[in-house]
């Protein structure tokens, strides 16, 4: 899977609270805890890269292993949980859906954002990722607010996977599905995203 489309689907997952802004509801400012799902034709396209990872670094001394992390990071897996500090600066941004697009268009080259629908406490958008070496397709996606303290996502998307050196594209469908929970009003160690 190319980084591509890991950035629009984390893209997806970061706006999530932006649903908020379309029904008043704001996401609490401070520290949230977010969770997401991803799978390619029913796969976690990320488990054998973790195995592989780990087998990397099973065998080898604390320093060695030191050595491997810092040169390669470690591949979130399936439901891993990452941290978010919303601040008053992520909130106005909120407030602007066509901004939050092109966000999501800056973290996901090649994907077109539009909004379809924002009611009551959901929103709803489409896309369209033209990736020559990733994913070509289309998405569609929608976040609910429950309250101002926690949230759920879909989205899900029918395309072309770039095939391996000289093979042709793939038919794939993508599904992602996440949650994200506020912690607290103290975000801690955990800076805002610029």
């Amino acid at each position: 899977m190319n980084r591509h489309l890991l950035c629009a689907a984390t893209a997806l997952l970061a706006v999530a609270p932006a649903a908020g802004a379309q029904s008043l509801l704001k996401p609490e400012l401070g520290l949230w805890e977010m969770r997401m799902t991803m799978l390619i034709d029913g796969k976690d396209p990320f488990a054998d890269a973790r195995k592989q990872q780990a087998e990397a670094t099973k065998k080898r001394s604390p320093e060695q292993r030191r050595q491997i992390e810092a040169t390669m990071p470690p591949l979130l897996g399936n439901d891993d949980m990452h941290r978010e500090c919303i601040d008053a600066k992520a909130q106005k941004l909120w407030a602007d859906p066509n901004s939050l697009l092109r966000e999501m268009e800056k973290d996901s080259p090649g994907c077109r954002y539009q909004l379809v629908t924002a009611s009551g406490s959901t929103l709803q958008i489409k896309g369209r990722c033209e990736d020559s070496d990733g994913f070509t397709g289309d998405l569609t996606g929608g976040f609910t607010m429950q309250g101002s303290k926690a949230f759920t996502m879909r989205s899900q998307g029918k395309g072309t996977m770039a095939g391996d050196r000289g093979r042709a594209p793939k038919p794939t469908e993508l599904r992602l599905e996440g949650s994200g929970r506020w912690i607290g009003a103290n975000c801690g160690d955990v800076k805002p995203d610029d």
